[in-house]
């Protein structure tokens, strides 16, 4: 997806010249093949330059998706240095969702069940806006109120109600082993974690010998004016929408779908003139929590026309439909996006999306180079 260079083109020029011509034929053959090699050289260069633009809205999963590169890359995975690292966040997580959870008991007056679970509340919420360090007490009060049932009766009404992180629960259940002295984060732990991503992140991965430059840039609405600053040289558009979010509202606007605000955003890319020759990649991800979801909550809230319950595939293919119907035939063509339906936690899943796209990219590069 990368043009020649220029500079070829007098040498191109030459060399039709050269064939035509009747003297100098030594020099003309050695030109031959010196082109001949030039042209070869680029086609590995371009190979090599692949850059993957990662978009999507805030919370569909692309830090996760973004890590999981790090993991499936040859010779993949975190140190225990880089695993450390995101001890921090991860405690992070656990303390402030509990004081949500806490927060959102006390403001809507549902009682606790136990008289301790009073006092962790109170302690919680006292360090609300000032949590400097997590001391044994902060993790003893997220124990107590985790096993109270009033905090179970407020968990039961997330996404509703208030905004909880999805994996808030994975990290209440693991409370022992993350707040022990030697604590050192998993993948599980890290993948997991949320980590609000502010401007653009940049990082190489080796994908079987060939490097992939893997841009990640904010997803909320006021992060989304950086995006024009990431779009040059471009070899593929990766687009990542939360099938779970059918149900749930974006965190800085309450009254905004947050698969409707996927929907919109993937409309303005995909028939953006910016990419017209990158080809799109759709992550249509977080299955496993669509899945337990449809049991529950009817995907018909917001597709009006969908009649076939908790069936899994046809919600997925209903899904997929909708942002496929998108796409406008004047601005682009189906052939160009190539929808997959993922779990970022799984990493022999995203191994397998990031094995197609190598060699989707490598084929567009080839034909583009005409060779």
């Amino acid at each position: 997806l990368v043009s020649p260079p220029q500079s070829s083109l007098p040498y191109l020029s030459y060399r039709l010249m050269g064939v035509c011509g009747s003297k100098g034929g030594d020099v003309r053959t050695e030109d031959s093949i010196a082109i001949d090699q030039e042209l070869r050289n680029q086609q590995v260069e371009i190979q090599k330059k692949v850059v993957l633009l990662l978009l999507g809205p805030g919370e569909c999963g692309k830090s996760t998706i973004f890590r999981q590169f790090k993991v499936v890359q040859d010779e993949g995975g975190f140190s225990q240095e880089e695993l450390k690292g995101f001890t921090g966040a991860i405690c992070y997580n656990l303390v402030t969702q509990m004081i949500v959870l806490a927060r959102y008991a006390a403001t809507s007056k549902i009682a606790l069940s136990k008289k301790e679970s009073v006092a962790a509340a109170q302690l919680l919420l006292k360090h609300q806006t000032s949590i400097r360090e997590f001391s044994a007490e902060l993790f003893d009060a997220v124990m107590t109120l985790w096993s109270d049932f009033g905090i179970q009766t407020v968990y039961s009404l997330r996404g509703k109600e208030f905004q909880l992180n999805e994996w808030a629960a994975y990290y209440f259940e693991n409370i022992k082993r993350i707040s022990h002295p030697d604590y050192v984060p998993t993948v599980d732990d890290v993948l997991r974690v949320r980590i609000r991503t502010i401007g653009i992140e940049e990082a190489k991965f080796v994908f079987r010998g060939k490097v992939f430059s893997v841009v990640d840039v904010g997803g909320q609405r006021s992060e989304r004016r950086k995006w024009i600053h990431c779009f040059a040289g471009v070899t593929a558009v990766l687009f990542v929408a939360a099938l779970s979010d059918y149900d749930l509202v974006l965190r800085e606007d309450s009254k905004q779908n947050r698969l409707v605000e996927s929907l919109h955003l993937f409309e303005e890319i995909a028939n953006s003139t910016i990419f017209t020759r990158q080809s799109i990649v759709l992550f249509l991800n977080k299955t496993d929590l669509f899945k337990t979801k449809l049991e529950k909550t009817p995907l018909s809230i917001l597709f009006a026309n969908y009649k076939d319950g908790a069936d899994y595939d046809k919600a997925c293919t209903c899904v997929k439909n909708g942002f496929m119907s998108l796409m406008k035939q004047d601005k682009r063509s189906l052939s160009t996006v190539f929808p997959h339906f993922t779990c970022a936690l799984s990493s022999r899943n995203i191994k397998f999306v990031v094995d197609s796209i190598r060699q989707r990219v490598l084929n567009d590069s080839i034909l583009e180079m005409g060779l």
